[in-house]
């Protein structure tokens, strides 16, 4: 649907460019001067017939042009506003030619600015290929009461003060108004809009401004910004398409005077829509969209779209807010930006957590996404669809919601996720009181993560699945379905002797199970596998070991991957070993345990001992350890099951550890 309504859309644009009967008188320039000297102009009986014309071939012009006059001024002219507003239906600047206020102070160029006797619809054509103000200058463009449809197109230079459209334009056409923006514009309002299709609203405005493809729009001051935050109760329909650059990016302000104030009034008839439709969305240090500053108000009042390929790029963004709290809460959780699976939200990403506000177009309420970096900071695009690109395991035991994550430098990110959802986004079965996974597309398969849920589910509370360690960045979602049936009840470590580890793991439920690829890392993020084990497949208590690893760094990370028969894989979570820390430590291998445990210790002492205590804190069983031993082998037979606490005594150190007597 987005697609049809981009070419639509350009359609009845390229169309109107061509529609427009320039039959009104033009007033052509003869010669520099001011506005409002006759001796500066001739006249036509049209602008086509005056772009035709040579100069001077004119009638001598017996007044100034006025809001129902077309104005082309010819190469070489520079024509003055001199002191005052100007209007008329629409202008041309041919190369070499200018049109400036000549001083600070605002003046208004009024496009289709008055007159009795129109054929509509009126398309008003303002063709820039010379110079339309300057940086420093006061002139500024806004419609005019007959105004219908504007279109700016040119190559030369337009740098204005800001574009503004009045209320109450469009009168014969139910207030409907049109820009069309086909130029490149620079807007130089300080503390104050800078482009806003509201000013003075009126009930039945339904005004469109759309910078259209290859076109950009830019704010040139540090305290410039987007849209007229007027709160009305007569505000009407305003509609932004960004196909081209809309570029707020000079801002960089965080209290006041923000990049952007999209704030809407209350009542069912306001409308503001925000459609980023294949362009881009550059932010200045703070961006925000709101709604009336009375409180929460009717879902749908501001509807913001990241489409087709369109991307808000907030990497210059300290302050990203859709709706009054940074999270979205307390009433505001229907306010984001409403992504098709190829939108993307950009922002940059380091320890921080980070709040991606994205949703479906079609949503009232936010699909959040939060991303904290613990490794190296980088740029992450974020986007969210309805639908998968491969079909789930189980669609109904998932949520409907794929979250795609990229970063602008692959590799050397350790993210740690939230996604967050409502319960009305759940597939029929899903249940987030059951085991939870993320799944994450590898290129060929789902690979599968255990994750922690938190919330209810509702608008104000929604759910959050947290996956940590997540490193290579791809389409991720959330599922009850995990590919592998077996679960992974312990995965620990421990210093054996120097320079080597055991690592243990106990499981259940072992079914198709292909085996266990022990990985590990000494960043935390960058794993490479280090031992293969094969796996049991028995349904009941399944115990490995794996010892003799080499420990190559101080601080070592290691991590599970159990891979099924058909190739898919869940890993567990991360665990780290560090020799320092971990000099003292111990390690009770099986646990939970029926018969047998091993412990592994520092190097025992001539008065080593081990002490098995209940929950009662009562002395169960004692054991000597052997000196010089690092592993000793406890027969807990005769324990009842259980909870139990195991210390390791010395000369020196006193440790301890838990484990369960089954």
């Amino acid at each position: 649907m987005n697609k049809k309504f981009t070419l639509l859309s350009l359609l009845l644009i390229s169309l109107s460019f061509f529609n427009g009967v320039n039959a009104q008188t033009c007033y052509a320039s003869i010669t520099s001067g001011n506005w409002s000297d006759a001796a500066t102009w001739e006249t036509f009986s049209s602008l086509n017939a005056a772009l035709a014309a040579t100069q001077g071939t004119g009638s001598a012009a017996s007044s100034v042009p006025s809001g129902t006059h077309n104005v082309l001024i010819r190469a070489g002219h520079t024509i003055s506003m001199n002191g005052a507003n100007r209007g008329c239906k629409g202008i041309v600047i041919n190369a070499g030619g200018k049109l400036w206020a000549n001083e600070t102070t605002g003046r208004r160029l009024q496009i289709g600015a008055g007159g009795t006797g129109w054929t509509y619809p009126l398309v008003d054509t303002v063709k820039i290929d010379g110079v339309l103000g300057g940086p420093s200058d006061g002139v500024y463009i806004e419609s005019g009461s007959a105004c219908q449809t504007m279109n700016i197109t040119g190559s030369g230079s337009i740098d204005i003060l800001r574009m503004r459209l009045p209320g109450g334009a469009g009168a014969s056409a139910a207030g409907q108004l049109t820009v069309n923006i086909g130029a490149n514009i620079n807007l130089w309002q300080a503390t104050n809009y800078a482009l806003s299709a509201v000013y003075n609203p009126a009930v039945t405005d339904d005004y469109t401004i759309n910078i259209l493809q290859g076109a950009t729009v830019t704010t040139k001051t540090t305290d410039g910004y987007w849209h007229n935050s007027q709160n009305t109760a007569t505000y009407g329909k305003v509609t932004y398409n960004i196909l081209g650059t809309l570029d707020l990016s000079a801002n960089t302000q965080t209290a006041n005077n923000l990049s952007a104030k999209i704030i809407a009034p209350a009542g069912t008839a306001s409308r503001i829509t925000v459609n980023v439709n294949g362009g881009l969305l550059k932010t200045g240090a703070a961006f925000r969209c709101d709604t009336s500053t009375a409180g929460p108000v009717s879902t749908g009042i501001l509807k913001f779209n990241v489409v087709n390929g369109g991307i808000v790029d907030a990497t210059l963004a300290t302050d990203l807010r859709m709706g009054k709290t940074s999270d979205g809460t307390s009433g505001y959780f229907d306010m984001f930006f409403g992504t098709d699976g190829t939108g993307l939200v950009k922002q940059n990403v380091a320890a921080t957590d980070v709040k991606f506000p994205v949703g479906l177009p079609s949503s009232t309420t936010r699909s959040m996404c939060r991303i904290a970096n613990s490794g190296t900071a980088d740029v992450h695009s974020v986007t969210v669809k309805g639908t998968f690109d491969n079909t789930p395991a189980d669609p109904t035991r998932v949520v409907n919601r794929q979250w795609t994550i990229t970063e602008a430098t692959a590799g050397g990110s350790v993210d740690t996720l939230r996604l967050g959802w409502v319960t009305a986004d759940q597939s029929a079965s899903f249940d987030p009181a059951a085991n939870v996974y993320a799944m994450q597309w590898n290129g060929s398969s789902w690979d599968y993560t255990p994750v922690s849920i938190s919330g209810t589910g509702t608008i104000d509370d929604p759910y959050y699945a947290k996956v940590s360690g997540v490193s290579t960045l791809s389409s991720i979602g959330i599922t009850n379905f995990s590919a592998l049936p077996l679960k992974l009840i312990s995965f620990g470590g421990s210093f054996m002797n120097e320079g080597a580890i055991q690592l243990n793991w106990v499981t259940s439920d072992e079914i198709n199970v292909k085996e266990f690829d022990v990985e590990s890392s000494s960043n935390g993020k960058d794993f490479q596998t280090i031992r293969i084990q094969s796996a049991k497949n028995l349904i009941n208590i399944n115990e490995y070991t794996a010892t003799n690893i080499l420990q190559t760094n101080q601080i070592m990370y290691y991590r599970l991957k159990m891979v099924n028969n058909d190739g898919s894989a869940v890993y567990s979570k991360i665990i780290t070993l560090n020799k320092k820390s971990n000099e003292n430590s111990i390690n009770v291998f099986p646990n939970p345990a029926s018969n047998v445990i091993t412990v592994s210790h520092k190097a025992a002492d001539n008065k080593s001992i081990i002490r098995i205590f209940n929950q009662s804190g009562k002395l169960v069983l004692a054991q000597s350890v052997v000196y010089g031993e690092t592993s000793t082998p406890i027969n807990i037979t005769s324990l009842a099951a259980g909870s139990y606490t195991l210390q390791f005594n010395t000369n020196a150190i006193n440790t301890s550890y838990k484990f369960i007597k089954k």
